[in-house]
């Protein structure tokens, strides 16, 4: 199944810098390893509990980052990416490329950011690596 592309080429998501991404006056549509990989930006973008349909969509990452960097915090922080890549599994049970595992997660602390390095492991075998900075 396809979706809109909301991702800029700079990997912001919709309300940063753009709304639907339109290529020759037509909105750009996703499958694919672009789609779990918008996928996997979108939950960790979402504050759970604000999507009115869907309450358990979304992470707790802005609540999670603002928290000393201490053990509790990183295994929060990987609890919700967890979380989040769960999701988007069983989210896209049917489709043809899906999520099969994590292969690491790593946390690069900046002075007021965090940059979360995400890789998965897809069910082609082919790794996929997304950046999602906070």
């Amino acid at each position: 199944m396809k979706d809109l592309k909301l991702l800029g080429s700079d990997g912001t998501f919709f309300g940063i810098n753009n709304d639907v991404v339109i290529s020759n006056h037509d909105i750009v549509l996703v499958d694919s390893t672009e789609k779990i990989s918008q996928d996997l930006i979108k939950i960790l973008s979402t504050v759970r509990g604000s999507h009115p349909l869907f309450i358990s969509y979304g992470s707790a990452l802005g609540n999670i980052i603002n928290q000393r960097n201490t053990e509790k915090f990183r295994s929060d922080l990987k609890r919700e990416i967890i979380y989040a890549v769960e999701w988007i599994q069983k989210m896209n049970i049917n489709e043809t490329i899906n999520i099969d595992s994590i292969d690491s997660v790593n946390i690069e602390e900046g002075p007021n950011y965090y940059n979360i390095v995400l890789t998965v492991k897809l069910n082609n075998g082919k790794p996929l690596t997304v950046n999602y900075k906070k």
